[in-house]
Formats: structure tokens, C-alpha cells, sequence
């Protein structure tokens, strides 16, 4: 996934350059399930209504039945233990 890299990192620098962005960069070993999870939970905490949240992912992804997931680095994809659904990365509720 070299090339999923170098796309992220080139979006997190014009995000950042160009428009002023704050990012938080996850790739290679830091993209991992609870890594990932703890950055929604603190842009949870920290957004307020108004605010806007991009959400950048390149990587593997599943699915199963009706439902779409991603593969954090630390997944595998014979387990759904470290997996994420897409619907919790997209449900503001949660």
C-alpha cells in the first residue's frame, strides 16, 4: 500500500499548505483499529456543530453482507476482530 501512503501524505500536506487544515496523519503502523477509533473519539469531544470533518482513508477495506469495512494494519481479513464498520465512522451518533 506504498502508493495509499505517499496519496495520504500528499493530501495531508495540501489539506494543511493550501486550504489551512488541521490533520492528523495515521498511516503504516500508527493506522491501527484503536488509534483510528481514539481520533473520532477526540474530533467527537473537540467538533462543534458547525464544524466540518474531512475523513481521508486509503487502505483495505471489506464487506460482509450489506455492511462495508475498513482494514485497520493491524486487521486481518479471515477475523473481523480489529475491523471497522463503516457505519460507526459515519453514524454521528455513535
Amino acid at each position: 500500500m506504498h502508493t495509499a501512503v505517499n496519496d495520504a501524505r500528499a493530501i495531508d500536506t495540501v489539506l494543511r499548505e493550501r486550504y489551512g487544515f488541521e490533520t492528523r496523519l495515521l498511516v503504516d503502523g500508527a493506522a491501527t483499529r484503536t488509534n483510528i477509533l481514539n481520533a473520532f473519539a477526540d474530533y467527537r469531544r473537540r467538533l462543534l456543530e458547525n464544524d466540518n470533518l474531512l475523513i481521508y482513508y486509503a487502505g483495505h477495506g471489506a464487506h460482509d453482507g450489506n455492511d462495508a469495512y475498513w482494514l485497520p494494519v493491524d486487521s486481518y481479513p479471515d477475523s473481523t476482530a480489529n475491523w471497522i464498520i463503516a457505519e460507526d465512522v459515519t453514524d454521528a451518533r455513535k
